[in-house]
């Protein structure tokens, strides 16, 4: 099976390229099995650490590990994977794709002070072919998209030096980024927090206690 397949983050499709896909094998407690996986980057040593966040037991992640620049790189965990192939009976599941075929690839810019949500958020979106950008308040995101603009925001409202409500604003008001579109994703869930993004100029507002990756996804489908 492909590792996004066993991950239920998207279509089992493997790139190829002169006929030959990478895998990795997977062990844990006696047992192995080899998913197919996009592309080896590297091997390393490191710390895993907790990511802030209540795991399940027997779950697909472990933790994460803090790469050489500053990012988290989330840490699967082995016997989760074989669990889950497990319960696919074992039988081959994904389709061959040409790699010279390529799609264009949608960028987005997510903001969010909080590296455990800028994480997740950027995990989901890349395991589903978004290009990703990330942005620790407001008034970074602002300089990026000036600088070089994404075809979508995703902004968390409670932030320092500048809010998501204001980058909203200052996003609509600035003729060369007011066509990006804008999806809030808050812990604020007041009716008038919400009317208030919509009213700024934000195309879609997600209720993190509610957080649903799949709501988010289909929110994306439906701006770009």
């Amino acid at each position: 099976m492909s590792l996004a397949r066993v991950l239920e983050l998207r279509e089992s499709e493997v790139a190829v390229e002169g006929g030959v896909f990478p895998v990795i094998v997977v062990r844990a407690g006696g047992k192995q099995v080899a998913v197919a996986v996009d592309g080896l980057l590297s091997e390393r040593e490191a710390f895993v650490k907790d990511l802030g966040i209540s795991l399940p037991t027997g779950g697909k992640l472990t933790g994460g590990v803090v790469t050489a620049d500053g990012s988290v790189a989330l840490v699967l965990n082995p016997a989760g994977i074989i669990e889950a192939f497990q319960q696919s009976n074992g039988k081959p599941d994904f389709v061959v794709v040409n790699e010279a075929i390529q799609e264009q690839v949608s960028t987005i810019l997510v903001v969010d002070d909080s590296i455990t949500t800028r994480t997740l958020e950027r995990s989901i979106l890349e395991a589903h072919g978004y290009q990703v950008r990330v942005a620790v308040d407001g008034l970074e995101a602002l300089e990026q998209l000036r600088v070089n603009p994404s075809d979508l925001v995703i902004a968390d409202v409670q932030m320092p030096r500048m809010d998501g409500f204001t980058l909203v604003a200052e996003i609509k008001k600035d003729p060369s980024l007011a066509k990006i579109p804008v999806i809030i994703v808050s812990s604020l869930e007041r009716r008038e927090e919400q009317e208030r993004g919509l009213a700024l100029g934000a195309d879609a507002y997600i209720v993190k206690r509610k957080f649903d990756q799949q709501e988010l996804l289909d929110a994306i489908r439906q701006i770009l």
